[in-house]
């Protein structure tokens, strides 16, 4: 369901689509660029006239969404601090974003916030103006809507996202946090009902599509610029399993 909203900052995707044609002189770096989200993400940036779109990707990573993009790779971990300098260094980026998801059942506890510190780290030395973050409802102060029985595995996870928001918060760089309590399955098209609103009691579901059009509007300029934003949609849908 979605709450309802008190009057806050909103802005709605429909707006974002038009909105969302910069035409940046430097480039961006996508980390977890060939994921479910982070392929919409770079999807979004080409369309939009980016041309100088950089991925960090796993070497076992699957390209095949990206498939006609143009786009350079850099391959690496974003655990390992030299190769993610590597990837900061390989071209002048304005913009950073992380579209990481930590693959289910995985026991790495750590993994938000040690790979967002490094981006910060080099984020900062090589003069990026902004990262864009996509954690989730559940961290920092929105704790208090995670469901009472949440498996201790899952609160583990939440608070990792909750340092990896405060280390972003702290450092000497612009931010802007998306977090999303239910994301859609990856055939949801947009649907240009999407929003992100400084109201952390919003709950409801996002496609990526939509993520991926309100990830760039909070990318340039003082929109969302150091802001925790919590993104939903607002229609009547609800998660049907496949057959």
């Amino acid at each position: 369901m979605i709450r309802r909203r008190s009057i806050q900052t909103i802005f709605s995707a429909a707006v974002m689509l038009a909105a969302a044609t910069p035409a940046w002189a430097e480039g961006v770096l996508v980390f977890g660029g060939t994921g479910l989200l982070g392929s919409e993400i770079v999807k979004q940036l080409a369309n939009a006239g980016e041309t100088q779109i950089t991925v960090f990707a796993r070497p076992t990573s699957d390209r095949s969404r990206l498939d006609g993009i143009d786009v350079n790779y850099v391959v690496g971990d974003v655990l390992n601090d030299d190769e993610v300098e590597a990837a900061f260094k390989s071209n002048d980026f304005r913009l950073a974003i992380n579209a990481l998801n930590l693959d289910y059942g995985t026991e790495n506890w750590t993994f938000y916030q040690d790979g967002l510190a490094s981006m910060v780290k080099w984020a900062e030395k090589t003069g990026v103006d902004r990262i864009v973050f996509h954690s989730a409802t559940g961290a920092g102060d929105s704790a208090g809507l995670l469901r009472a029985d949440l498996p201790e595995d899952s609160r583990k996870r939440y608070a990792d996202r909750t340092r990896a928001e405060e280390i972003l918060a702290e450092a000497d760089v612009e931010y802007a946090v998306l977090r999303t309590y239910i994301v859609r399955p990856e055939t949801e098209p947009a649907t240009g009902k999407a929003f992100v609103s400084t109201d952390h009691t919003v709950t409801g579901s996002v496609s990526r599509a939509d993520l991926a059009i309100l990830t760039l509007y909070c990318s340039d300029g003082p929109r969302c610029r150091n802001q925790i934003l919590h993104a939903s949609t607002n229609d009547d849908w609800t998660f049907q399993r496949p057959e």
